[in-house]
């Protein structure tokens, strides 16, 4: 047994009406899942153990926004944007380039989902 292993937040209750007034809608059982994000690509949008809601159903590029993506490998929250040249792969956080994916390769990229909204956790010293 791993006494290390980090216990997994798999469910949060949240009032009916601010999902409806802040995604828009209330999804139904299984469409949603909670992902906590590593890493400080995404800062200040998202920081290093936020858990963000993505609505697994909308596996594909949706338009401009946050998506999980599965890139080269490894599972990553960035925000995506067509534009002409291809798919760019963008991290919030200006210490680190965004990436274009030519239209030619697209399908290598794997969306799991977009996501919804997030939340933040933060120590109380935080506020």
């Amino acid at each position: 047994m791993n006494d290390d292993f980090p216990e997994v937040v798999q469910e949060m209750d949240v009032a009916e009406w601010q999902v409806r007034s802040q995604i828009g809608f209330v999804p139904e059982k299984d469409r949603v899942k909670l992902v906590t994000v590593r890493g400080d690509s995404m800062y200040p949008d998202i920081k290093n153990g936020d858990v963000v809601m993505v609505d697994v159903r909308r596996e594909f590029f949706d338009g401009d926004g946050i998506y999980l993506i599965n890139l080269n490998g490894y599972t990553l929250v960035k925000r995506l944007q067509m534009l002409p040249d291809g798919l760019h792969v963008i991290s919030t956080n200006a210490k680190y380039r965004s990436q274009v994916i030519p239209p030619s390769d697209i399908e290598s990229i794997h969306v799991a989902g977009r996501v919804l909204g997030a939340a933040l956790m933060r120590r109380a010293e935080e506020f």
